[in-house]
Protein backbone atom coordinates (compact mmCIF):
# COMPACT_ATOMS: atom_id res chain seq x y z
CA UNK A 1 0.00 0.00 0.00
CA UNK A 2 1.65 3.69 -0.82
CA UNK A 3 1.84 5.93 2.09
CA UNK A 4 0.70 8.82 -0.41
CA UNK A 5 -0.53 9.67 -3.25
CA UNK A 6 2.08 11.20 -5.90
CA UNK A 7 1.35 14.73 -7.31
CA UNK A 8 1.17 12.77 -11.07
CA UNK A 9 -1.87 11.43 -9.96
CA UNK A 10 -4.32 13.94 -8.51
CA UNK A 11 -7.34 14.37 -10.40
CA UNK A 12 -7.84 17.93 -11.68
CA UNK A 13 -11.19 19.41 -10.08
CA UNK A 14 -10.83 21.66 -13.10
CA UNK A 15 -8.61 22.48 -16.11
CA UNK A 16 -8.14 25.99 -17.62
CA UNK A 17 -6.77 26.60 -20.98
CA UNK A 18 -3.77 29.80 -20.99
CA UNK A 19 -2.38 30.71 -23.90
CA UNK A 20 1.32 29.61 -22.15
CA UNK A 21 -0.39 25.77 -21.49
CA UNK A 22 -2.60 25.09 -18.79
CA UNK A 23 -3.42 25.00 -15.00
CA UNK A 24 -5.52 22.44 -13.21
CA UNK A 25 -6.83 23.36 -10.44
CA UNK A 26 -6.18 20.52 -7.92
CA UNK A 27 -8.02 21.87 -4.40
CA UNK A 28 -9.70 25.48 -3.61
CA UNK A 29 -10.95 26.69 -0.09
CA UNK A 30 -11.04 30.28 0.99
CA UNK A 31 -7.71 29.99 2.64
CA UNK A 32 -5.64 27.48 0.42
CA UNK A 33 -5.32 26.94 -3.39
CA UNK A 34 -3.28 24.49 -5.20
CA UNK A 35 -2.42 24.28 -9.08
CA UNK A 36 -0.73 22.00 -10.90
CA UNK A 37 0.77 24.34 -14.43
CA UNK A 38 2.18 22.76 -17.70
CA UNK A 39 3.86 25.38 -19.35
CA UNK A 40 5.23 25.39 -23.28
CA UNK A 41 8.57 26.01 -24.07
CA UNK A 42 9.31 29.55 -24.29
CA UNK A 43 6.04 31.09 -23.10
CA UNK A 44 4.89 33.51 -20.65
CA UNK A 45 1.96 34.64 -18.39
CA UNK A 46 1.07 38.11 -17.99
CA UNK A 47 2.90 41.11 -15.58
CA UNK A 48 0.76 40.85 -12.35
CA UNK A 49 0.45 40.82 -8.84
CA UNK A 50 -2.02 39.48 -6.27
CA UNK A 51 -4.04 41.23 -3.83
CA UNK A 52 -4.58 39.28 -1.00
CA UNK A 53 -2.26 36.04 -1.83
CA UNK A 54 1.30 35.00 -1.67
CA UNK A 55 1.87 32.55 -4.42
CA UNK A 56 4.61 30.15 -4.44
CA UNK A 57 6.66 27.52 -6.94
CA UNK A 58 7.68 24.26 -7.16
CA UNK A 59 9.19 22.89 -10.51
CA UNK A 60 8.94 19.07 -10.53
CA UNK A 61 10.44 18.98 -14.65
CA UNK A 62 11.96 22.02 -16.70
CA UNK A 63 13.22 25.31 -16.32
CA UNK A 64 11.27 28.37 -15.44
CA UNK A 65 12.22 31.92 -14.78
CA UNK A 66 10.31 33.84 -12.27
CA UNK A 67 11.04 37.38 -12.07
CA UNK A 68 10.09 40.43 -10.17
CA UNK A 69 9.72 43.81 -10.76
CA UNK A 70 8.94 47.25 -9.49
CA UNK A 71 7.31 50.43 -10.60
CA UNK A 72 9.94 52.90 -11.66
CA UNK A 73 7.45 55.68 -11.96
CA UNK A 74 5.52 54.85 -8.32
CA UNK A 75 2.61 53.65 -6.99
CA UNK A 76 -0.18 52.02 -9.47
CA UNK A 77 -3.18 54.64 -9.95
CA UNK A 78 -6.12 53.68 -8.48
CA UNK A 79 -8.02 54.41 -12.05
CA UNK A 80 -5.81 52.46 -14.08
CA UNK A 81 -6.78 49.16 -11.70
CA UNK A 82 -10.24 50.03 -11.91
CA UNK A 83 -10.75 50.68 -15.34
CA UNK A 84 -8.25 47.61 -16.30
CA UNK A 85 -6.55 50.03 -17.97
CA UNK A 86 -2.74 48.36 -19.59
CA UNK A 87 0.54 49.61 -18.40
CA UNK A 88 2.88 49.54 -20.36
CA UNK A 89 6.17 46.79 -19.20
CA UNK A 90 9.10 49.31 -19.77
CA UNK A 91 7.15 51.47 -16.99
CA UNK A 92 9.32 48.39 -14.40
CA UNK A 93 12.28 47.31 -13.35
CA UNK A 94 13.04 44.29 -13.23
CA UNK A 95 14.79 43.54 -9.50
CA UNK A 96 15.22 39.75 -9.91
CA UNK A 97 15.13 36.73 -11.80
CA UNK A 98 15.53 33.16 -10.49
CA UNK A 99 15.69 30.19 -12.39
CA UNK A 100 13.94 27.54 -11.12
CA UNK A 101 15.01 23.94 -11.81
CA UNK A 102 13.96 20.31 -11.01
CA UNK A 103 12.78 20.44 -7.05
CA UNK A 104 13.39 23.99 -6.70
CA UNK A 105 11.19 26.38 -5.29
CA UNK A 106 10.31 30.22 -4.13
CA UNK A 107 7.31 32.25 -2.87
CA UNK A 108 6.39 35.68 -4.74
CA UNK A 109 4.45 37.85 -1.58
CA UNK A 110 1.61 39.37 -2.39
CA UNK A 111 1.26 43.11 -4.31
CA UNK A 112 4.64 42.11 -5.99
CA UNK A 113 4.94 42.44 -9.61
CA UNK A 114 6.18 39.04 -11.12
CA UNK A 115 5.82 37.36 -14.27
CA UNK A 116 7.27 33.55 -14.99
CA UNK A 117 8.83 32.36 -18.61
CA UNK A 118 9.42 28.63 -19.50
CA UNK A 119 12.88 27.82 -20.94
CA UNK A 120 12.13 24.49 -21.39
CA UNK A 121 8.63 22.66 -21.13
CA UNK A 122 7.53 22.52 -17.69
CA UNK A 123 5.70 21.11 -15.09
CA UNK A 124 5.32 22.71 -11.59
CA UNK A 125 2.95 23.38 -8.66
CA UNK A 126 1.72 26.17 -7.86
CA UNK A 127 -0.02 27.80 -4.52
CA UNK A 128 -1.10 30.26 -2.69
CA UNK A 129 -2.05 31.32 0.80
CA UNK A 130 -3.74 34.40 2.15
CA UNK A 131 -1.06 37.09 2.91
CA UNK A 132 -3.05 38.36 5.88
CA UNK A 133 -4.24 35.43 8.09
CA UNK A 134 -8.08 34.98 8.07
CA UNK A 135 -8.57 37.37 4.31
CA UNK A 136 -10.32 34.66 2.21
CA UNK A 137 -8.08 34.00 -0.97
CA UNK A 138 -10.24 35.01 -4.26
CA UNK A 139 -9.95 32.90 -7.94
CA UNK A 140 -10.00 36.24 -8.98
CA UNK A 141 -7.42 38.22 -7.23
CA UNK A 142 -4.87 38.62 -9.98
CA UNK A 143 -4.22 42.43 -11.29
CA UNK A 144 -2.67 42.38 -14.79
CA UNK A 145 -0.45 45.17 -15.69
CA UNK A 146 0.55 44.09 -18.54
CA UNK A 147 -1.09 43.40 -22.01
CA UNK A 148 1.12 40.66 -22.86
CA UNK A 149 -0.16 37.48 -21.67
CA UNK A 150 1.10 34.58 -22.96
CA UNK A 151 3.55 36.11 -25.04
CA UNK A 152 6.34 33.19 -26.77
CA UNK A 153 9.20 34.65 -26.51
CA UNK A 154 11.99 33.36 -29.25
Amino acid sequence: MKPFIAFEEIKPISTEKKPWGKSELLFYSPFFQLNRIFVDRGWRCSLHYHKHKENFFYVFDGKLAIRQYRNILGKLEKKEMINGDYISEERYLKTSENLLIKSKSMSVPSLCLHQFQSLTEVVAMEWYIPSIPGVDISLEDIIRVSEINGKKVE
